[in-house]
């Protein structure tokens, strides 16, 4: 494995472990978590589900699912109420963001459990797809013996009907490679929601065939006594169609017997696949049609969408594993604690989702049709509810910002002409007919969180169709906020159900909203800056009347009055700064404060034993990063909470202090999207584009002058009117003299700020920051932030690809290149070549880019280190491209230098990339670019000189002192004769501190103590020992690296992230030493980081010291 994949998978398997290892259980369980009616739970009964039945989301609707295990004829059970069987032992659970995996033992067998939905925020196809997974693997053997083994499970018609008198009709299909049971009711109630059950779905399990699968329709007693007693079923319809509860309980059973297993044997996974279908999905009065699932405009029959969902397993859990570590790893960052908030929360956000196209009334489907719509889990039957959503959109804008322009959408287009928005689409899911109330009381609260939500979309996708298809009405809303701004009637509440008309932080978010709209009318190009104007203003007026000397009231006229400030996000997630850190500090520190006082830190002083856990993880957003534990206090207690196994569901929406108990919102609600503040703050801003012109009467508001005017009394009272004027009069003439200023001046950026990228992408299904858009710095690197996000790209000069490696070989007389030629010779053929050859080259740039945005950001980061270290060259060896036709990579990782060096060769080049582990592999490598599962240490045979060039970088503390010449003469075995290896390693670290240097040492024993004496430090005299005595000559050496401090600017802030993280890396493996005589603790150990931290960044010259080797194998 490479030295650097550690940080990222030792970080993601922490997360697991904490789970796995706690006194404390998570009380409630996803298990098939995939759509608002497809969203099945288990109650955690000390982490065993072999006692206990899975059920709705809402707890008050069991769901027949029950499985067994038959090992050597004994049988035991693993999930369901107990039937004639043993019980399995659970001996671990493991949460990811997709998974609950359950660790069984079954006499001399162990085996997993896991409960798979995938998440493809990327492709609404296969999100929209209303299936999950189910599927047992991980086989071992607690002794020398082989073992028989059988597997068995199935559901009960139960998932179709609320009502148990109700009755159900099923069947069985058999396909050439699946079977799949189906069950309905006979009597539907198409589109009405039954206490928050639908009666009008298709429920599905489906496996594909292989030797001994075997299945059975009928009483669920029948079928699980024919496994029991035989080990197999008979593969026999029951025709006999009846209620749910009659005559046993329909089921519809699966089983496989898998032969005999040993501790040399595993057999492939056992897949179910369960669905809920429901079509239509519902009905959508906008324009009145009917809505089905977005996989409809791929798969034109449900058995298509089935049998591509169970063959499509392997990618399915591939893309799982990449998505999972997208979040583990930023997250792992963070705290533990954290990343194991959002393995609990991820699933119910998806499942909240109903992504629908309108169902023609002939033809095909149009998928730009798309609408997104979310249900109110666990409260109410309320559609895009605006307060659920400013929960969530930041995790939204984290995985697509398109999901957010969809769900947005359909408020926009019922309310084109409202004065301001309503708080929903109505309240009768699944037949959405909009919002007719009287809600004046919370349209402040409504239209700012509207306001900051589509400027928040438009900001960090760059897509602006919001903007011009909904302009006026945005306008519109925005005069109604400015209109009361700070002026609320005594009637307003907020979206918390608390009064509002003195609330320094509905005031908050009234900034924001004008903020947003001023920012709208910038890149709608309106050149008024009134709304600004305003925005600042009012942030001054608050300033002065929201703050006490130790923390910000909660109403203006109550100073001992306080409250969990959560409006203060949007400063951090535009990247505003007109929130002064003083304050920001401040009001944290009153936060540590307060929770202190008590277990987790109350919603306000009113209700100072409630806690209101998804605004609380929103806070921890707004701290400072240089009070980290306060950020931390935040989420640790709601992490208490979400681990609290004596009560009923993990985060309910709200609950008491004291006792835990929820006090409203039971479970699944979107709402906890809140946690994913912390991670999308780090989110690029992108220059919005507009999809038309807007004509120029539509810049700017008519009304706007007279409202300015209006709003600065309010609740300040006359006594501030006057002073408020001044202000904004100052404001005014300090923002003309700056454009003034700038506009005889020509200002130049800073060399390396990350460049946010003018190549605009329309924002669309299928796009979201992991795969962001970058750009290329104008020194021609690759600008990447010390963050956990990639820049959009832009295309390259040809410069900066001639500083990047990507020019032609083919030179002209006099040297000049093919372009060149081409400006000298007008319309000759020698131009025609040129063009077509950099035609060609942009292709395989916009190839290159591609493939970068998909690999773990951390990786990214690192790969642009090495390479800004090195001179920006991928190749070191002294060969000629021409002559490269086969290239390998071993300890690949990611892959990320192989698909680099694939755009320098032609596609006839052959490619391979290895490592001992698939988990980081792309999915969808180049042509010519495989991945293969190998160690260094034992390379095929048939490999015998094959490759023109083999690259190692990175592995360090993979391999052990001894190992070192083994894996050296094995590439050198590979190497075709005179073809070139090159080594990339970490030697050292220069200009050290006293901090700094324990870490040093910390890390010398840990090698030391894997068997790697003498490799590190400066372990380069040894490997060129190696590299010689392996058989290589012309050993050439080379010294490269990169800063780790932010005095050396952004790039010392990368390197200083990237060292950071391979320290947070290496702590288990530390403390699992016993902290190697330097560290006694956790504490100790995190304690040290934050030491090193500010060592970092004060000491002048810190270094991270690399060698670059190469060496070639005689002719």
């Amino acid at each position: 494995m490479t030295f650097s994949l550690l940080c990222p998978i030792i970080a993601h398997f922490l997360v697991l472990l904490v789970n796995a290892q706690s006194p404390k259980r998570i009380p409630f369980l996803p298990l098939a978590v995939k759509t608002p009616y497809l969203n099945t739970w288990l109650h955690n009964s000390d982490f065993a589900p072999d006692d206990d039945r899975a059920q709705f989301f809402t707890d008050d609707r069991k769901l027949g699912w029950t499985g067994f295990i038959r090992v050597d004829d004994q049988n035991f059970q693993w999930i369901g109420t107990p039937y004639k069987s043993n019980k399995t032992l659970t001996s671990g659970l493991t949460l990811t963001p997709t998974k609950t995996i359950f660790r069984f033992e079954a006499g001399p067998i162990q085996f997993n459990v896991t409960f798979f939905t995938p998440i493809e925020p990327s492709d609404y196809a296969l999100q929209s797809v209303p299936f999950s997974y189910l599927y047992i693997d991980g086989f071992s053997v607690g002794d020398s013996l082989s073992h028989t083994v059988q597997v068995y499970s199935d559901i009960s018609a139960e998932w179709v009907s609320r009502d148990d008198n109700a009755v159900v009709e099923w069947d069985t299909v058999e396909t050439d490679s699946a079977v799949y049971h189906h069950a309905t009711r006979r009597e539907k109630n198409v589109m009405q929601d039954d206490n928050n059950f639908s009666d009008d779905s298709v429920v599905y399990y489906v496996t594909l065939k292989r030797s001994g699968s075997t299945w059975r329709t009928g009483s669920t007693a029948v079928c699980r006594s024919k496994f029991i007693e035989n080990g197999t079923l008979d593969n026999n319809r029951d025709t006999d169609f009846r209620p749910v509860n009659s005559r046993g309980w329909p089921g519809f059973a699966h089983a496989t017997d898998l032969g005999t297993i040993s501790s040399i044997s595993q057999p492939d996974p056992v897949v179910w696949a369960v669905g809920l279908v429901r079509s239509p999905l519902l009905r959508y009065t906008g324009p009145a049609r009917d809505q089905v699932g977005f996989y409809a405009s791929k798969f034109q029959t449900d058995e298509s969408m089935i049998m591509s969902f169970i063959e499509g397993f392997d990618g399915a859990l591939n893309r799982s594993m990449a998505f999972d570590n997208t979040i583990a790893s930023p997250a792992g960052t963070v705290s533990s604690e954290y990343a194991d908030i959002l393995s609990i929360v991820t699933r119910q956000l998806f499942a909240s989702l109903d992504i629908t196209v309108s169902k023609p009334q002939a033809g095909n489907i149009d998928p730009s049709e798309v609408r997104i719509f979310m249900r109110d889990m666990g409260d109410s039957l309320r559609t895009n509810p605006v307060d659920v959503l400013y929960g969530a959109y930041p995790a939204f804008l984290f995985f697509n910002p398109t999901i957010l322009r969809d769900l947005l959408k359909p408020l926009l287009e019922q309310q084109r002409d409202s004065q301001y928005p309503s708080p929903d689409l109505g309240n009768t899911y699944p037949m959405i007919g909009g919002n007719s109330s009287d809600d004046h009381t919370i349209a402040i609260e409504n239209t700012g969180s509207m306001l900051i939500m589509i400027y928040a979309h438009a900001l960090k996708s760059g897509d602006g169709s919001l903007i011009s298809a909904y302009y006026s009405t945005i306008q519109r809303w925005a005069d109604h906020l400015a209109s009361t701004a700070f002026n609320f009637s005594a009637d307003t509440i907020t979206t918390d159900g608390t009064s509002g008309s003195k609330s320094t932080n509905l005031a908050l978010k009234t900034i924001w909203g004008i903020y947003s709209a001023a920012k709208i009318g910038q890149a709608a190009g309106s050149s008024n800056s009134t709304y600004l104007d305003l925005a600042t203003t009012l942030l001054e007026n608050w300033t002065q009347s929201a703050l006490t000397d130790s923390h910000i009231k909660l109403n203006f006229n109550e100073s001992d009055s306080w409250g969990v400030i959560y409006n203060l996000f949007p400063d951090f997630l535009f990247n505003a700064k007109m929130i002064t850190n003083e304050i920001l500090t401040r009001q944290a520190n009153f936060y540590s404060g307060q929770s202190g006082l008590q277990p987790a830190l109350g919603f306000q002083s009113a209700q100072a034993n409630i806690i209101f856990p998804h605004w609380n993880l929103l806070a921890a957003a707004t701290i400072p990063d240089n009070l980290t534990h306060i950020r931390d206090q935040l989420i640790g207690s709601i992490h208490e909470r979400a681990f609290d196994g004596t009560q009923e569901f993990s985060l309910p929406m709200r609950y008491d202090v004291a006792s835990g108990n929820a006090a409203a919102g039971g479970s699944a609600s979107a709402i906890f999207g809140a946690a994913y503040g912390l991670l999308a703050r780090d989110i690029q801003n992108v220059k919005i584009t507009l999809d038309v012109s807007l004509p120029p009467s539509s810049r700017g508001s008519k009304n706007i002058g007279p409202i300015v005017g209006g709003v600065v009394g309010g609740i300040f009272g006359a006594g501030l009117v006057a002073f408020s004027f001044f202000l904004w009069y100052r404001r005014r003439r300090l923002v003309l003299r700056e454009k003034a200023f700038a506009a005889n001046h020509n200002l130049k950026p800073h060399p390396f700020v990350p460049a946010t990228g003018n190549a605009q992408v329309a924002s669309r299904p299928g796009v979201y920051p992991g795969k962001a858009k970058g750009s290329i710095a104008a020194d021609g690197r690759l600008a990447l932030p010390p963050t956990t996000r990639l820049l959009r790209y832009q295309l390259l000069s040809a410069k900066q690809r001639e500083a990047l490696g990507y020019r032609f070989d083919n030179m002209g007389p006099g040297g000049s290149t093919t372009s060149d030629q081409t400006n000298a010779s007008d319309g000759s053929d020698v131009g025609t070549d040129a063009i077509r050859a950099e035609v060609a080259l942009l292709r395989r740039e916009l190839e290159y880019v591609r493939h970068m945005a998909d690999f773990p950001p951390e990786l990214a980061v690192q790969h642009n280190l090495v390479l800004n270290g090195s001179g920006r060259k991928l190749i070191h060896a002294p060969i000629s491209l021409e002559s490269v036709k086969s290239v390998l990579e071993t300890a690949t990782g990611s892959g990320i230098w192989v698909e680099a060096v694939a755009q320098l060769l032609p596609d006839t080049a052959e490619l391979v990339g290895i490592d001992i582990t698939s988990n980081l592999f792309p999915p969808t490598p180049p042509s010519n670019v495989k991945f293969l599962q190998r160690s260094v240490l034992d390379l095929p045979k048939d490999w015998t000189n094959k490759f023109d060039l083999v690259h190692q970088r990175l592995l360090l503390v993979g391999l052990r002192k001894e190992e070192w010449l083994t894996a050296f003469k094995e590439i050198l075995r590979v190497l075709k004769p005179g073809g070139w290896f090159q080594l990339y390693e970490i030697d050292d670290w220069e200009e050290c501190g006293p901090v700094q240097n324990k870490l040093r040492d910390l890390v010398t024993l840990l090698i030391e103590s894997r068997g790697g004496h003498g490799i590190w430090p400066c372990g380069a005299a040894q490997w060129q020992k190696d590299v010689e005595d392996a058989g290589f000559q012309n050993v050439q050496v080379s010294w490269h690296g990169w800063p780790t401090g932010s005095s050396a600017g952004e790039e010392g802030a990368l390197g200083k992230w990237n060292f950071l993280g391979f320290m947070r890396g290496c702590k288990a493996p530390i403390l699992k030493a016993g902290g190697l005589g330097i560290v006694n603790s956790e504490e100790e150990f995190d304690e040290l980081l934050v030491e090193v931290e500010k060592e970092l960044d004060t000491r002048q010259g810190t270094r991270m010291r690399c060698v670059m080797m190469c060496g070639q194998k005689p002719v």
